[in-house]
């Protein structure tokens, strides 16, 4: 076991234990926390993780839970260096919390994230393009792949995706 780790066991004792100031910490994606959570933890995805520094001072222990322990293993590497804390990833994420039998609250019905519905989209905008001009040879068909190989790089170099943008707005994305 990784020394900046905590094992599902052990952090339960910890919370069960309350002796000491310990704040858990999902993150998870909103989306992914409001679908399923281990009671007790506060929810700050990893991208905003930054713009709440300020509120994990006073803590003796943070202790950091994703789904797998690959972002909490991350952000466990980078937070001791802004805070004065010692902060833990929890070993194996919610995935290895809930298959040892630790108790999972259950909020709401899960939804395909914003980033999976846009990578969906664009791979059959350019899957039907190809597929329609192998088809017909009509050269208006590679409009969709160069459409979508052009929002893409403009969503790269600029960070707004306008396609993430229009599924926002979508009746499945509204909570």
């Amino acid at each position: 076991m990784n020394k900046n780790t905590i094992s599902p066991k052990e952090l339960n004792d910890l919370l069960k234990e309350k002796k000491s100031k310990v704040l858990c910490i999902d993150l998870r994606t909103e989306d992914e926390h409001n679908f399923s959570h281990i009671p007790g933890t506060i929810n700050i995805p990893l991208d905003q993780l930054q713009n709440h520094l300020s509120e994990l001072k006073g803590y003796d222990k943070i202790i950091l839970q994703c789904t797998s322990g690959a972002r909490s293993q991350f952000a466990c590497n980078v937070l001791p260096a802004n805070i004065k804390c010692h902060t833990l990833s929890l070993e194996g994420g919610i995935t290895k919390w809930e298959s040892d039998g630790f108790n999972v609250k259950y909020k709401g019905k899960s939804r395909i994230s914003l980033m999976r519905q846009v990578f969906l989209i664009a791979g059959v905008f350019i899957l039907s393009g190809l597929l329609f001009y192998n088809i017909t040879h009509n050269v208006w068909y590679l409009l969709l792949p160069l459409l979508v190989g052009i929002g893409l790089t403009f969503a790269g170099i600029t960070g707004q995706c306008l396609m993430s943008k229009l599924l926002i707005k979508m009746p499945w994305n509204r909570n």
